[in-house]
């Protein structure tokens, strides 16, 4: 893990890569060792400590990329999902500028082509374009509707149009 050296005293170390050890064919405890050089430290904003502490979070040596996690945020701040709201905004713009500033890459949510096209104008580096969430939502809607076709002595008929 980068960084790890430089947990704070008050918390001691942990190694918990219980599912990475496995996907990667290493023993447990060879993992940091093997892999831990290619471990990338993410980190999320997500709550309102996370954006009033946000020059010192850009000050922790290790850190990889800071993501806005606008939807969490929007919650915490009272505003749930209203991504225009005033705070919000005000919120995700002072993050951007501070990380942007201290040269730790930004990311993002960019579920359209112009929300991507924005972002990386914004000087966004790694943009998250879909969710296991919105991915399985779609998938569930599309078995629904291949479900939905009638099937008359064998053979699949379209539903029937209503008029």
């Amino acid at each position: 893990m980068r960084g790890a050296h430089q947990v704070p005293a008050r918390r001691a170390p942990r190694l918990g890569p219980f599912v990475a050890h496995s996907r990667w064919g290493v023993d447990l405890f060879d993992y940091l060792a093997q892999r831990g050089g290619e471990t990338v430290c993410a980190l999320l904003i997500e709550t309102r400590a996370a954006i009033d502490n946000i020059t010192e979070i850009c000050q922790v040596e290790g850190i990889d990329c800071l993501t806005i996690a606008p939807f969490d945020l929007s919650a915490e701040l009272g505003v749930s999902g209203q991504m225009n709201a005033p705070e919000l905004v005000q919120a995700i713009a002072h993050a951007e500028r501070v990380i942007l500033e201290s040269g730790i890459p930004l990311a993002g949510a960019a579920l359209t082509q112009e929300q991507t096209h924005a972002l990386m104008k914004k000087g966004y580096r790694l943009l998250w374009q879909a969710f296991d969430v919105l991915l399985l939502k779609q998938f569930v809607r599309q078995a629904a509707e291949w479900r939905s076709v009638q099937f008359t002595a064998g053979q699949p008929q379209e539903p029937a149009q209503e008029s």
